[in-house]
């Protein structure tokens, strides 16, 4: 799986997306990075559901114009993906916590990790970590 591609191809799909158009989504990968073991499926569903999440935080601080940045590393034997935008994630609401515990149940079986950087006030940036190909999981 190309993550980069499919990352590419996800904003893509955000920026069709009417309630997301103001929004000024940037994508950083590092070059040559390796093709990824996973559900092209499951990664696209989760990542359009946390970049949904994100999108609506920044919205409802009126931060829409703030940048939203995904950035694609390599991380010895995976590949992760970032999703800066500094929004205030509200951990204690039902909603936010039930997306975020959906996510990582259907990315378990496929041994992608997603991490919620908290820092401070729920800001920090979500973080999707992917085996590379070949990587036994």
């Amino acid at each position: 799986l190309p993550y980069w591609m499919l990352s590419a191809d996800q904003l893509q799909w955000m920026r069709y997306d009417r309630r997301y158009r103001g929004f000024a989504f940037e994508l950083q990968a590092e070059p040559g990075l390796p093709a990824v073991f996973s559900s092209a499926q499951v990664v696209q569903q989760v990542l359009m559901q946390l970049l949904s999440m994100v999108c609506d935080a920044l919205a409802a601080h009126g931060d829409a114009r703030a940048p939203l940045r995904l950035v694609l590393a390599s991380e010895g034997e995976s590949v992760s993906l970032a999703i800066e935008s500094g929004a205030l994630l509200d951990v204690t609401r039902d909603e936010t916590l039930r997306s975020i515990m959906l996510a990582r149940a259907a990315l378990e079986p496929l041994a992608v990790q997603l991490a919620v950087g908290q820092e401070g006030a729920a800001r920090g940036p979500l973080k999707l970590t992917v085996p590379i190909e070949g990587t036994p999981h």
